[in-house]
């Protein structure tokens, strides 16, 4: 018969023979609270027009955001475009 040594040390149960070295934790149960109506929801609640709120807020700013992105990013393309073309030499 195999002798176990069985430790308690700060929530954790160790469980060590000879050949190996096993680690678990234990369960306090006064550590587990009651279940309640009142606190079974997870995570903080938010009510649907904040949701929606922050939605069109984030889609205006997108908006915004790439119409005064877009035409600058059109003039560098047209711009490099010129570049090329004035750049290159032609033999007519």
């Amino acid at each position: 018969m195999k002798e176990l040594l069985v430790l308690f040390l700060k929530g954790f149960i160790v469980f060590l023979d000879r050949e190996s070295l096993l680690l678990t934790m234990a369960i306090d149960p006064e550590v587990i609270s009651p279940s309640s109506k009142k606190c079974s929801r997870a995570g903080k609640y938010l009510p649907k027009w904040v949701i929606y709120t922050s939605g069109g807020v984030g889609v205006l700013v997108l908006v915004g955001l790439i119409k005064a992105l877009l035409p600058a990013i059109g003039m560098a393309f047209l711009l490099a475009f010129i570049w090329s073309q004035s750049t290159t030499v032609r033999r007519y």
